[in-house]
């Protein structure tokens, strides 16, 4: 199974899903924050939610600071020359915002006609 290679099943503590029919992990204790890599957004039970991808040499030093207990800033990186302003991010808390600005450049084909 694909969630095999996140984490150790032998090491990881489990209990019953929501209904009952599954095992699902309480935590996962995953080996590199590959949703933070990547990225990732969906929608359920009404609500949405997009998590935008992270440079990938911030988050290895994330991790290590977070693994010796010292603080650490970490925000989206933006592959395609995007801004963020945090600002008013306010640490992750209700009511914080995030103002996003992509840039896009529209070229003029030369086969029109």
């Amino acid at each position: 199974m694909p969630w095999r290679v996140l984490f150790d099943p032998k090491i990881t503590q489990w209990q019953s899903s929501y209904d009952g029919r599954n095992k699902e992990p309480v935590y996962l204790p995953v080996k590199f924050p590959i949703l933070l890599a990547q990225g990732v957004e969906g929608i359920a039970v009404g609500l949405s939610t997009k998590i935008f991808p992270h440079n990938f040499n911030e988050l290895i030093n994330a991790t290590i600071a977070h693994l010796c207990e010292k603080k650490f800033e970490l925000y989206p990186d933006f592959p395609t020359a995007g801004l963020i302003d945090i600002s008013q991010y306010n640490d992750v808390q209700r009511g914080g915002r995030l103002k996003i600005r992509a840039l896009a450049i529209r070229q003029k084909s030369l086969n029109q006609l």
